[in-house]
């Protein structure tokens, strides 16, 4: 009798340690999803608070770091972004693009452009699919005076996107870069026609120095050196007063 009370005490107490690992699972899921919710209702500081108590418990879908990084960000706090962020891109391998993406938006906003594109590079490796990465690295390669890159990240964008609303801001932008493109060839070209130029011009004057110098040694001959010692009147000696001789 006693062994059958402990077995079933023992089952209860299993089915116990079940329910309460399955209830704390639902918890955090409650926790992620109301995480989720706050956010999409741009309501990032609330958010963090949901998202940090779902990143603690176990069974969160990876994707928390995330939006525990977005919401971060949302709110200024960058180096937490930055953290949250970071430890997501290795956890979360199948949205490894998101997290760099959105380190790159953390360092863009901070004015750290080098540091922007090198994220907006990874995120374009992971998927050279994600148009926002093209845009956002066209904007930053703007800020780092690469025109060049930036027109093609534009373009890009465009195929990759074609019914952006910003369609004709990103037009606009492209036909300047184009003409920026023109005029930096053009200023190419006279730099370069300029450069020859002046090197035609030292050419013809190293060869109208050298045909001076044959004239020069040519005519050399024409003109008598002066004896070693003369006897001249244009020799003498003009003696002072003072140094007469008697």
């Amino acid at each position: 009798m006693k062994t059958h009370f402990y077995r079933l005490k023992f089952k209860k107490s299993i089915l116990f340690a079940v329910f309460l690992s399955f209830f704390s699972l639902l918890f955090a899921v409650d926790y992620f999803e109301e995480g989720k919710k706050l956010l999409y209702s741009d309501k990032p500081q609330e958010a963090v608070s949901a998202l940090f108590k779902a990143v603690k418990e176990p069974g969160t879908p990876k994707s928390v770091y995330l939006y525990l990084g977005v919401a971060y960000f949302r709110i200024g706090n960058y180096s937490d972004a930055l953290t949250y962020l970071s430890q997501g891109k290795d956890k979360d391998l199948l949205n490894g693009h998101l997290y760099y993406y959105n380190i790159g938006n953390v360092y863009f906003l901070q004015n750290q452009f080098e540091a922007s594109e090198l994220a907006y590079n990874e995120a374009i490796s992971s998927n050279g699919l994600y148009a926002p990465a093209f845009l956002n690295r066209a904007n930053t390669r703007i800020k780092l005076d690469k025109p060049e890159g930036a027109l093609q990240d534009y373009k890009i964008y465009l195929n990759l996107k074609p019914d952006t609303l910003q369609r004709s801001s990103i037009e606009k932008m492209i036909s300047l870069l184009e003409g920026l493109a023109e005029e930096a060839e053009r200023a190419r070209a006279l730099a370069e026609a300029k450069k020859a130029a002046e090197e035609a011009e030292r050419l013809a004057a190293e060869e109208r120095y050298k045909k001076l110098m044959e004239d020069v040694n040519a005519n050399l001959s024409s003109v008598d050196n002066a004896d070693a010692v003369s006897a001249g009147a244009d020799d003498t000696i003009d003696y002072s007063e003072e140094n007469e001789l008697d």
